[in-house]
């Protein structure tokens, strides 16, 4: 089918950055296209939109849109029949079988003929929103998805909050590795909450990085907006810089001096705020800026 190999094809170059893809995806296809609000990614479900794009068809025959095809299909199909109600023959067209199969997906939105979902009637964006499954929000959308944050340390963060690196936990468990130790401290297991929050190596990255920023980028207190915007897309660099070091450790052997990391994550930190500030700030934030050596 058409569209289960467009899906097959966004999912692979998602996961691969091709066409193919021969390993188990980290992330389930259908929270990958939940809205980034409920923790998806906000990419278009194709079957999904295709059916939305089909019910444009389904409503036009609802409202009985003064269209040639409409009337045709009146005249050779429905024949005066209720279309709410209408089955078609066994020996239709296939087209015009599919059709009525959405229609039949589409039906609890129509009510007397009308689209409920939306008061300015049926439109494809209304359609893709009703038949997606609903999911709660999640807490952590803010923190990922700020304005802020570079795209590449959203997406790590977006896979650690669902659990989907490959952890040594975790690959011990199926046997790939033989010891399921940290590798940066080699004093715990490498868990999610160990790698980016107990591990000596990461505690040492963010505990420097919330001394210069002088914020805690775990704290609920009341910085303003700026301050926020910051402690988000720091602690996502931080976490970044953790996940890419643990990798070059696991991998090649060498691991960078914890120093060295935080000079870096500093210098990309530096840089974004630089790049993102686009309006005058409070003397408030003037002053912490110029503590960070930033002047505007």
């Amino acid at each position: 089918m058409i569209i289960r190999r467009i899906v097959a094809i966004c999912r692979n170059y998602l996961w691969e950055g091709g066409t193919e893809y021969h390993r188990a995806p980290l992330v389930a296809w259908s929270t990958v296209c939940c809205n980034k609000k409920s923790g998806g990614l906000g990419v278009k479900d194709a079957e999904k939109w295709n059916i939305a794009t089909v019910g444009k068809l389904v409503n036009w025959i609802y409202t009985k849109a003064d269209r040639p095809w409409v009337q045709w299909i009146d005249h050779i199909y429905l024949k005066r029949n209720d279309w709410s109600t209408y089955e078609p023959p066994s020996n239709s067209n296939w087209n015009w079988r599919n059709i009525c199969k959405i229609r039949s997906k589409l039906d609890a939105g129509f009510v007397n003929n009308c689209w409920v979902a939306d008061p300015k009637g049926y439109s494809v964006g209304s359609g893709y929103t009703w038949i997606q499954d609903i999911h709660p929000p999640v807490f952590w959308y803010s923190d990922v998805w700020d304005r802020w944050s570079i795209p590449k340390h959203a997406f790590i963060t977006w896979l650690v909050y669902h659990k989907a690196l490959n952890t040594k936990e975790k690959l011990h468990v199926i046997g790939i590795c033989d010891s399921a130790d940290c590798v940066l401290c080699e004093a715990g297991i490498e868990t999610y909450s160990h790698l980016f929050e107990d591990c000596l190596y990461s505690k040492q990255i963010l505990g420097q990085i919330e001394i210069w920023l002088q914020l805690k980028l775990h704290s609920d207190r009341k910085y303003s907006q700026l301050q926020q915007h910051v402690c988000r897309m720091a602690k996502l660099a931080c976490w970044y810089r953790i996940w890419m070091e643990r990798n070059k450790c696991r991998m090649d052997l060498q691991l960078t001096m914890p120093d060295k990391s935080v000079k870096d994550v500093k210098r990309l930190i530096h840089a974004r705020i630089s790049q993102m500030i686009m309006q005058p700030v409070t003397s408030h934030d003037q002053q912490w800026l110029s503590c960070l050596d930033i002047l505007l």
